[in-house]
């Protein structure tokens, strides 16, 4: 099985599946909210033992992926038809 369970190997962030989540709330028009640093201590606890290291590192990469996607929201929302109200 395939599975990527660190931040470090794993390409997709959580904000993209945090996102793939929105699509079934109430508020789909909102830019989707999740518990990141409960998200990047279990993706650094996943080996067994806890890493600062892929802590960081899967933090960086969230920031960097809200921070994409918060520029983009309005574009990026209406491109999936969430444009109207």
């Amino acid at each position: 099985m395939n599975v990527c369970y660190q931040a470090i190997r794993c390409p997709i962030s959580a904000a993209a599946v945090a996102l793939g989540m929105s699509l079934c709330a109430e508020t789909a028009h909102a830019q989707p909210h999740y518990d990141v640093e409960n998200w990047c201590r279990t993706v650094a606890s996943s080996s067994g033992d806890y890493s600062d290291v892929i802590n960081n590192g899967c933090m960086e990469q969230e920031q960097s992926s809200y921070d994409y996607v918060k520029t983009s929201w309005t574009s990026l929302s209406q491109s999936i038809g969430w444009g109207a109200a």
